[in-house]
């Protein structure tokens, strides 16, 4: 059995196939009904000898049994031991409509040997022709139907892995936290495979317990498993195999719990994965004249390494690894914007039990670790005691300069070695305990932040989530001079607390968060320092329980917040280049995904005679916003945030409109566009201007193996009658995908920045132009198992000269997951 393979093949009935190259997805018509020969294929796949449960607990749970036949995952289900599986039917759809019985059948089987987790789902159609599923890369589920399976294999309502898989077989995965929160940056190994029928379509997938952490133990274990049906039509459904009670902010406690899996084994759990790569860089050295020159031309060997120690505790390792030239980061607007850009994590060996590294507030942010020579990490969990730690030597000294108004950054000369140490310990009633350690330390520098954590769980409905933190930080004689930072050993403190009541329709929070002035993070991402927040917010949800209507649900929110600075004395004020800042968050929309990185220019440093003092305002404010769902997906959002903000001594009075409309008209066409208007801060010259930004994109699947995505974004500002900059950043994603393993993608970016420079204190370039394109063919037999092949080049332009390509890079990388 080969690890991590998939496939996608259409079947006509349960007894003839035939492979399908291309076919085109039509919206679904007309009602459920169901022939003989549907009834006929029903009986006769379902196995007699399976078993059948009502709802699973842990007074009953639902029994897995073993069995010693050879399963292929191969999407057929024709083997004797899905005869004697155990068998359940999803009945509930939880979305649109809550816990009522849905229109689709879905059945899911379960079985297991010594080595995987088995589980197959068949999932019946009224109109076949109408499943949606396109062949994509890994980890982009787009708008297809799918299947999941959600393992909380601990039993303890804390994290459970999520492992999806489309009519293709097309696999994501990722991590669930207690309220269902999801981090797809989590890869793991396993084999999926699909097959399409002319009654529906089945999903098998077999999950080896070596990708998993579970208990360790020889008896039979219990697990708390979900099994999820996405059913994608004028609306998009969502099926489980049990009731879900919205006004329980832990979703893992609601999830049947099944028994079994004695005897499982991780096997030796040893996964090595050495890669090579070759890259060649030419540049211009007199760009935009010249010639070019081998700036680059090298091949490497590396490795990573993981052993499973136990069956839930691993430890990893990793030698040279080679990190860049693949994935092209999305793009971000960042001009005129005071603090800094935030990534993903995409990278295996930091993904990788990258649960066991979360925090409260964000003290552990690894992609700070640049460009790593080697690490050591250990991850897992032993009964209530969950541990993470991690120790690397980074090639590259990026520090992050945090102000109460704006962030700067800098990089040190030299290496320096980061190492993280974060335990958990379980308590009762699902809540936790913590603690966090990280340092940061090089020849002339060093930063440590140490603090404790809890989440309280007081019931169903009520949640306190908890922090206090302080760091000690000295950083190299130049750094202390050129951003006026505190010369020697300096220490402060941060601490949040957060309430949450959370009902069936109400949503209702309040917290405080306060970060003293000489805090510092350099491991993880806390740009703004030297202020004390608070907020409060309420959330009123409507659902509607009618399968057919012109709406779906419609959201109203409400809140305030006020920021007020605790600086001590007068502090510097830092100006860059600026970067990111989403009013979206303000609204409670996508928690987590707009953040922050490390900018690659220096900061540059400004006389402020106005920054705040102890006390003094820095922002404060109210959002309200109101969003609708309806028919084929259609999301309209509107909001508005009134608010008076301090910049640079300067007090402003604001307010800023939000407006976004959202649809999936099609199978193969969606697209959404965001608008942004009202009054806005000219940063760089502390006025008060009106801005526009627009953003609209559009996904579009023409077939099923090309897919095309376009987005841009749009933004003017005016002051006083006069325009002051205009930006435009594209993004053109191309793709053909040969298969569920292999693709060939094309990337182009595009970044125009017009500035009116009369209307700037302070020089700056009337334009900036760059260009970045990207070809890559990849294949992947699984998550660790890849080929890369690509070219990249970047062209630039400004007022002096048109767009001139600067350098380009052609590289190839082979990485081979070896499972012992």
């Amino acid at each position: 059995m080969s690890n991590g393979t998939v496939s996608g093949t259409v079947l006509e009935s349960p007894f003839e196939t035939r492979t399908t190259s291309s076919r085109m997805m039509s919206e679904m018509t007309g009602h459920f009904t169901t022939s003989a020969a549907a009834l006929l294929i029903f009986t006769q796949t379902l196995g007699l000898g399976a078993q059948e449960f009502e709802f699973g607990t842990v007074e009953k749970p639902y029994a897995i049994p073993p069995t010693e036949d050879k399963i292929k995952v191969d999407g057929q289900l024709d083997e004797p031991a899905w005869d004697t599986a155990v068998r359940l039917n999803l009945n509930w759809e939880i979305r649109p409509r809550e816990n009522v019985p849905p229109n689709v059948e879905t059945e899911v089987l379960f079985t297991f040997d010594g080595s995987h987790l088995y589980v197959a789902f068949r999932c019946y159609d009224p109109d076949p022709s109408a499943i949606r599923a396109f062949y994509r890369d890994r980890d982009s589920l787009g708008g297809d139907d799918w299947v999941a399976v959600e393992l909380d294999t601990y039993n303890d309502q804390r994290r459970a892995f999520t492992l999806i898989s489309t009519p293709f077989g097309i696999q994501t995965d990722g991590l669930s936290d207690a309220a269902g929160i999801k981090d797809y940056s989590w890869d793991t190994i396993y084999e999926s495979a699909g097959k399409i029928t002319d009654w529906g379509y089945t999903v098998e997938m077999a999950i080896p317990f070596s990708s998993l952490r579970f208990q360790d133990t020889d008896g039979p274990q219990i697990w708390g498993i979900n099994c999820l049906r996405g059913f994608v039509r004028n609306q998009r459904y969502q099926i489980w195999s049990a009731p879900y009670d919205r006004g329980n902010d832990c979703r893992l406690c609601q999830y049947p719990k099944f028994e079994g899996f004695e005897g499982a084994s991780s096997g030796r759990n040893i996964e090595i994965t050495p890669t090579v790569t070759g890259v060649l860089t030419q540049i211009k050295p007199d760009f935009p004249g010249g010639g070019y020159e081998t700036e680059n031309r090298e091949a490497e060997v590396g490795v990573t390494g993981r052993w499973g120690m136990t069956p839930n505790l691993f430890l990893g390792a990793t030698f040279n690894p080679d990190f860049s030239q693949v994935e092209a980061d999305a793009l971000q607007l960042d001009i005129n914007q005071p603090f800094a850009l935030f990534y993903e994590e995409r990278r295996p060996f930091f993904t990788d039990g990258l649960d066991f590294f979360q925090t409260p507030m964000n003290v552990i942010y690894t992609r700070t670790v640049r460009d790593p020579r080697w690490g050591i990490k250990l991850t897992g969990k032993e009964g209530p005691h969950g541990i993470g730690a991690f120790v690397t030597e980074d090639g590259v000294t990026n520090i992050l300069i945090p102000g109460s108004q704006s962030s700067g950054a800098t990089t040190l000369d030299g290496t320096n070695f980061s190492s993280v140490v974060r335990y958990t310990l379980d308590i009762w009633n699902n809540s936790n305990l913590g603690a966090v350690l990280t340092h940061r330390q090089s020849d002339s520098y060093h930063n440590t932040v140490y603090g404790i954590d809890g989440l309280i769980r007081l019931g169903e409905n009520d949640t306190l989530t908890a922090e206090f933190l302080g760091s000690s930080t000295d950083y190299d004689e130049r750094t202390s001079e050129d951003f006026l930072q505190p010369e020697g050993t300096f220490s402060d403190r941060a601490f949040t607390i957060d309430y949450l009541h959370k009902t069936r329709h109400w949503t209702l929070e309040a917290g405080i968060e306060d970060v003293g002035p000489d805090f510092r993070a350099d491991l993880g991402f806390m740009p703004q320092v030297g202020y004390q927040y608070v907020s409060g917010r309420s959330i009123y949800e409507w659902r509607n329980t009618s399968d057919s209507s012109w709406w779906t649900s419609m959201r109203l929110l409400n809140s305030l917040y006020h920021q007020e600075s605790t600086e001590g004395e007068m502090q510097k004020a830092l100006t860059w280049r600026p970067t990111t800042e989403d009013s979206r968050r303000r609204y409670g929309l996508d928690d987590g995904e707009f953040r922050t990185d490390i900018p690659s220019f220096e900061a540059r440093l400004k006389s402020s005679s106005g920054t705040p003092y102890d006390g003094d305002l820095l922002e404060e404010g109210t959002a309200n916003s109101f969003r609708y769902v309806g028919p084929l997906e259609t999301s309209v959002f509107l909001g508005n945030i009134l608010s008076r903000r301090v910049f640079n001594g300067v007090e402003f009075d604001l307010s800023q409109f939000d407006v976004s409309l959202g649809m999936v008209p099609s199978a193969n066409l969606s697209f959404d566009i965001w608008a942004t208007f009202g009054d806005h801060i000219d940063f760089a010259n502390t006025r008060q201007g009106d801005r526009l930004r627009i953003s609209p994109s559009l996904a579009l699947n023409l077939g099923t193996h090309p897919e095309f995505n376009l987005d841009h974004t749009f933004e003017q500002m005016d002051v006083d009658g006069n325009w002051l900059y205009e930006a435009n950043i594209s993004q053109a994603t191309i793709v053909y995908n040969f298969s569920s393993r292999s693709f060939i993608r094309a990337i182009l970016q595009y970044v125009d920045y017009e500035y009116n420079v009369d209307m700037y204190q302070d020089p700056v370039d009337p334009e900036y132009k760059r260009l970045f394109t990207q070809l890559l063919y990849s294949y992947k037999l699984n998550a660790r198992t890849v080929l890369f092949v690509g070219y990249s080049d970047n062209s630039y332009a400004d007022h002096t000269y048109d767009l001139t390509r600067s350098d380009y890079t052609l590289f190839v990388k082979i990485g081979y997951a070896f499972v012992l």
